[in-house]
Order: C-alpha cells, then structure tokens, then sequence
C-alpha cells in the first residue's frame, strides 16, 4: 500500500490487481455493477482529477465509451488511469 496524502491508502497496482481479479471471481456480476454504479455516483460529485479518475474507471468497467466518456474527461485525470489499463474489460466489441 501507498499513503499519498493523510486519510487515503493506495494499493499497489500488482497487488491491486490481484484483489480485483479475485472479487470479481466471488461475486455476483450484478453485485460488481452495483459497486461500479455506486461508485460513479459518488465520485462524479467530487472536485479534482482524482476524483474524476475514479469516476472514468467505473465507467469504463461499466463498459460506458466515447462522448459520455469524453465529457467527463478533465486535464489531469490520465495521470491517475494510467496504472488501471490492465484492470479494465475490453472495449466493446473487442473482447
């Protein structure tokens, strides 16, 4: 884990990625959804690219693309994502 500011805790994205894999592997489909939904709308009503980050990858795993993504897209945000690329469902279509 990683402290990056007082009152947060950051896994690391190996370890991180491992903890996802596994809750997606024990969990409801629609569990893991509510997650992501709940999560969007949480972070959709918070200030900063990190918090816009946040919003970005939920939606990304809710498999949401293109102008809905874009509109929500602020300077600063890919700083953030960069780290989460692997974690991420494939693009529709794609898969």
């Amino acid at each position: 884990m990683r402290r990056r500011c007082p009152g947060s805790v950051r896994h690391i994205p190996e370890l991180r990625r491992l903890m996802l894999r596994d809750l997606l592997a024990q969990r409801a489909a629609g569990t893991v959804k509510e997650i992501d939904e709940a999560a969007v709308k949480y972070y959709s009503g918070q200030p900063g690219p990190r918090a816009r980050a946040e919003e970005i990858y939920h939606r990304l795993r809710l498999g949401e693309t293109g102008t809905s993504l874009d509109a929500r897209w602020i300077e600063g945000a890919g700083e953030y994502l960069r780290s989460a690329v692997e974690e991420l469902p494939p693009p529709p279509g794609c898969g």
